[in-house]
């Protein structure tokens, strides 16, 4: 059996414990632990090395990839991906924030309930009208909303 990937303890509690999407799993307790270190940690800057400050972020990271929907970090995952990527992935069409005629979309390749990640290389800012088109390409993997 795998171990939390924070205390490297086994037992997988179904009750609290979160199961990531690439089967491996935290205590839901140790992740909590984890944020408010960082949180705590970013505002004590007198105390903390830079480098541990990282390392703490790295393992956060490392876990958010893999969490089973939207992580915790998700706004601000969206955010760093509009400041690198301006267009569609697919056709190319800019998006205008203005007037939102073209407002791009994320989308994960391969989807969070397959298997896939919420790592850069498995999200894809679309347009609109190429997120429908890509969801009517493989309807079962798409959930609707009412």
């Amino acid at each position: 059996m795998n171990s939390c990937l924070i205390c490297k303890k086994s037992g997988l509690d179904a009750s609290g414990d979160v199961l990531l999407s690439n089967n491996l799993f935290v205590h839901k307790d140790c992740e909590q632990d984890l944020y408010h270190s960082i949180k705590n940690k970013t505002k004590d800057k007198k105390s903390t090395s830079n480098i541990e400050l990282d390392n703490l972020r790295t393992l956060q990271k490392s876990i958010y990839d893999y969490w089973p929907s939207y992580p915790p970090d998700w706004k601000e995952r969206k955010e760093a991906i509009r400041e690198k990527r301006k267009v569609c992935s697919i056709c190319g069409k800019a998006s205008t924030r203005k007037y939102r005629k073209y407002p791009l979309e994320f989308h994960h390749t391969i989807p969070v309930n397959t298997g896939g990640s919420h790592i850069d290389s498995n999200l894809e800012l679309i347009c609109k009208s190429c997120h429908k088109k890509e969801h009517e390409k493989n309807p079962y993997k798409f959930r609707k909303k009412h």
